[in-house]
């Protein structure tokens, strides 16, 4: 549902918003939140043309937030960056399912869906920039490869 670089997104932007109107560079940006450089560049260009960011360039340049953090819905990143966030491919609206009219799901899904997307619009980077304040940073160990795999399932097992 939330993708991989709407995931670096999200970190990024907290970071930037819990800088306080500092500046920050996409090099830096990209060390501290553990975000491949080229992707962090990517990320953050597609943020400064929605006009989340607002990027200087030059010696003092670098990346702050546009506009006030309470005012960045989740829903508006996520959009940004992948899309609205659907649960199912029938969310995408009439005429993408041709089981639509009689499928006996798709009504349920719509509920789950539409309270999805009242969560992300209600919340913003402001809440997600005051819950990480109240949590130390996690420190990788750079020396550990991250398994592709999650804890408690085998290679072999889907979910």
């Amino acid at each position: 549902m939330i993708r991989q670089d709407t995931d670096y997104a999200l970190r990024v932007l907290v970071d930037i918003g819990a800088g306080g109107g500092t500046r920050t560079t996409v090099r830096e940006l990209s060390a501290r939140q553990e975000v491949p450089l080229s992707f962090a560049q990517k990320i953050l260009r597609r943020l400064a043309r929605a006009g989340i960011l607002n990027v200087k360039a030059g010696r003092q340049g670098g990346f702050a937030l546009a506009r006030s953090p309470g005012t960045i819905s989740l829903m508006e990143v996520i959009t940004v960056i992948q899309g609205r966030p659907l649960l199912s491919n029938c969310m995408k609206g009439a005429g993408h399912c041709h089981r639509q009219k009689f499928c006996p799901i798709s009504g349920h899904l719509r509920g789950f869906q539409n309270k999805l997307e009242e969560l992300f619009e209600k919340a913003t980077l402001a809440d997600l920039i005051a819950s990480a304040a109240g949590h130390p940073p996690v420190k990788s160990n750079p020396s550990r490869r991250p398994s592709k795999t999650r804890p408690g399932l085998s290679r072999g097992h889907k979910q």
